[in-house]
């Protein structure tokens, strides 16, 4: 009941992959379909100038770009795109607001690489791969086999050449070694 009650009024997110399209393109694709772009509301306790978190989500058929992490769609509840177009040419990824809180948090300039320490299934991994702007490198542990091998498939349709994938326990990692020792 708590989990149901919470999925119907909690936003859903989705992620432009700017390494597929920019969210300008992505927005102009979802109002073509009828769609209408709304700006984010102003948030519960926000000052003059800040960027609160709005207190509720979008109106059915609505969507706003979230107003503190990049390229980060805010749509209604319940909003079903599994099947959409934009998904599965991986142009706009899945991925809840806490989960790309880190990688923006982290702000990888162009070209610089990153390790991802924990990187199955792969969200973040991708978003750090488009925050870098394709030109840099984000090397992704995963220790576990299969969730390795989920991990290189989606790596490699959302971010192409951008992410190594290295099956190994990051904790067995020296830090010291190539190709460990120039990542951010």
């Amino acid at each position: 009941e708590l989990h149901g009650g919470l999925s119907k009024r909690l936003p859903r997110y989705a992620r432009v992959n700017t390494l597929k399209a920019t969210a300008e393109e992505v927005a102009a694709s979802l109002c073509a379909e009828g769609w209408t772009q709304l700006d984010p509301p102003a948030g519960l306790g926000a000052a003059a100038g800040q960027r609160a978190i709005p207190a509720r989500p979008p109106p059915a058929g609505c969507f706003w770009l979230d107003p503190h992490v990049p390229a980060l769609l805010v749509l209604p509840p319940l909003t079903e795109l599994h099947q959409h177009a934009l998904v599965a040419s991986h142009a706009l990824i899945l991925q809840d607001k806490a989960s790309c809180l880190a990688p923006a948090a982290l702000q990888p300039r162009a070209g610089e690489a990153v390790i991802d320490c924990c990187a199955a299934p792969g969200n973040k991994t991708t978003q750090l791969a488009a925050l870098s702007g394709g030109g840099g490198l984000v090397i992704a542990c995963e220790r576990d086999a299969r969730r390795a091998g989920v991990l290189r498939r989606r790596a490699a349709d959302a971010a192409g050449a951008s992410v190594r994938v290295v099956q190994t326990d990051f904790m067995a990692v020296d830090p010291r070694a190539p190709p460990y020792a120039d990542v951010t």
